[in-house]
């Protein structure tokens, strides 16, 4: 994931989130199952250890998913999330099944991986394939702030070059991303509060919220 990032001011510490979560994915397509206590970000890094599980699951399959076994394990939501990823990534248009009422969450990750492969779908009716979807949009809306590092500046003029129908979901996913992955400053926040149209981009960042500070 650190890959991803632009020279944006949120960069120091998404830097810190996305080796958090490149972590996770290599110990996951190594075929751990568990993160050492030191990992700085372990909720980011479950995201990429489900990432890299379901990357195993995908290119050496067996009967029982390795992943699914995480997901039993580990707080499924941020598991779920790097699943779709995963499965965004080797562009298959599916998330399993047995994901069950975390396929939500899984479609929110396939968003983020798809729109952090192909940005420039990220205009217009934000065309990403698989389902239409608030989830997916979401998740490339997550991707948005991560692509742009926190230049609220940049963020809003990507966003107005979004159709009507995705807009408010990708507001929420920057919502959502700038609260749990860090890096949004007081005048950062500002630009994106006067810029967003509606309620979402405070709809997702009490969402994020509430997800960095759930036990």
């Amino acid at each position: 994931m650190v890959g991803l990032l632009s020279d944006g001011p949120a960069r120091a510490p998404l830097l810190e989130a996305a080796r958090s979560f490149d972590h996770g994915l290599e110990r996951g397509i190594e075929g751990r199952t568990g993160l050492p206590e030191a990992v700085n970000r372990p909720r980011i890094a479950l995201e990429g250890l489900g990432m890299g599980t379901a990357l195993l699951d995908i290119l050496r399959p067996r009967e029982a998913p390795r992943a699914e076994r995480i997901l039993i394990d580990r707080d499924a939501r941020f598991v779920a999330l790097g699943v779709g990823m995963a499965h965004a990534r080797l562009a298959q248009e599916r998330v399993p099944a047995w994901l069950g009422p975390w396929r939500d969450q899984a479609w929110n990750g396939w968003g983020f991986q798809r729109a952090a492969m192909e940005p420039h779908r990220l205009r217009g009716a934000v065309r990403l394939g698989g389902p239409r979807q608030p989830d997916v949009w979401i998740g490339a809306g997550r991707a948005l702030w991560f692509l742009y590092a926190g230049d609220a500046a940049g963020l809003v003029r990507r966003l107005a070059l979004a159709d009507a129908e995705p807009l408010p979901y990708l507001w929420q996913g920057v919502g959502i991303a700038s609260a749990f992955a860090g890096g949004c400053t007081e005048h950062a926040h500002v630009v994106l509060h006067d810029a967003c149209p509606d309620t979402s981009l405070e709809r997702g960042r009490a969402l994020g919220f509430e997800a960095a500070s759930s036990p």
